[in-house]
């Protein structure tokens, strides 16, 4: 299971970004069980609906019993990280640099039709959303969407 820190050995890291690509379907299904869904659809509103789990999750400390709130940190990041590659491509990449940002944890890179792009690391908006400091979750998503609709840079699926 994922413990982000900057504590963990380059050994750990590698163990635990292995158990979260093998795991990752698992934890998509779990965030549909949080939504009630049977499928996932990355619509701008299901991804709003999820911010909004994710933070009630996280602040009565309680989810359904199947489902472990220490895993909440790795069902945000699959979710996310899956809402935004449904828009916008890419691929999951991992930091084993500690004085790269996003050490240590999945990252999206190589996303969008740019030549350029900086990497995001979900778990840095897990950690506003649970804070209640991020607002809407698909608010990245939609800016990008934005921009990308400005610059007539083809998305590889359109806004839902």
């Amino acid at each position: 299971m994922l413990d982000y820190n900057d504590e963990r050995g380059l050994k750990t890291i590698k163990e635990e970004y292995a158990w979260f690509k093998a795991n990752e379907q698992h934890l998509l299904s779990l965030a549909a069980k949080m939504l009630n869904k049977s499928k996932l659809n990355f619509s701008l509103q299901e991804i709003d609906d999820f911010g909004e789990a994710i933070e009630k999750a996280y602040n009565e400390q309680m989810l359904f019993q199947e489902i472990d709130m220490n895993f909440l940190p790795a069902i945000f990041i699959a979710y996310y990280g899956n809402a935004f590659m449904h828009y916008f491509g890419g691929k999951w990449y991992f930091s084993t640099k500690k004085v790269e940002h996003g050490y240590g944890s999945p990252m999206l890179i190589e996303y969008g039709n740019q030549r350029s792009w900086a990497a995001i690391p979900p778990y840095d908006y897990y950690i506003r959303v649970i804070k209640g400091s991020f607002g809407k979750l698909s608010r990245l998503i939609e800016h990008k969407i934005s921009i990308y609709e400005r610059q007539s840079i083809q998305l590889k699926n359109p806004r839902s």
